[in-house]
């Protein structure tokens, strides 16, 4: 995006709406704009980095373009991962993942807080509730088809409140199921 655009006209939209409101508009115009037939030549003419071979890495074994990932707090539904793919990132990360779906509003105490913006210091702070769709949802839909050739790394965790065992049983299942 042209940096003329975004300062004059969306950044000051965008920093006047809750955050989480902020980010879905973001995201869906985003996503929808990569699913438009023309829509990934316009990502590409206004916003794709080519990234420099000398940034190339692995992680793992797996080849990246760029060591810099896209977090998976940013984008937890995956709504514009094939748009944020023609960014220069070098992998985007899925997670962190449940064996249950977790919303925000799930009733827990964290999971109504807010996205924050500190405009001062130019940044957006996401609490540390871990929204998803569950271990199976993100089998299914994000790794089976991601709509895009880079890397996907996955960040699992437990249930919030769960011991160690308890842990460990969750994760061994989404592990083989993630596999």
């Amino acid at each position: 995006m042209p940096d003329w655009s975004y300062q004059t006209l969306f950044r000051p939209l965008l920093f006047r709406l809750p955050g989480r409101m902020a980010r879905a508009l973001t995201l869906g115009a985003i996503g929808t704009l990569s699913r438009l037939p023309l829509g990934s030549f316009v990502i590409r003419t206004l916003g794709h980095m080519e990234p420099s071979p000398l940034l190339r890495s692995s992680i793992g074994g797996v080849e990246l373009p760029t060591p810099v990932g896209l977090a998976g707090s940013v984008d937890p539904a995956g709504i514009a991962h094939r748009a944020m793919a023609q960014l220069g990132f070098g992998f985007i990360e899925l997670g962190p993942i449940m064996a249950e779906p977790a919303a925000p509003a799930a009733g827990r105490a964290s999971a109504a807080a807010p996205i924050m913006l500190d405009a001062a210091r130019e940044r957006i702070v996401y609490p540390a509730y871990a929204e998803n769709a569950g271990a199976a949802a993100a089998a299914a839909a994000r790794l089976a088809k991601p709509g895009h050739a880079l890397a996907q790394l996955v960040r699992l965790t437990p249930l919030p409140g769960s011991t160690p065992e308890h842990a460990l049983s969750q994760l061994l299942p989404m592990m083989r199921l993630l596999r």
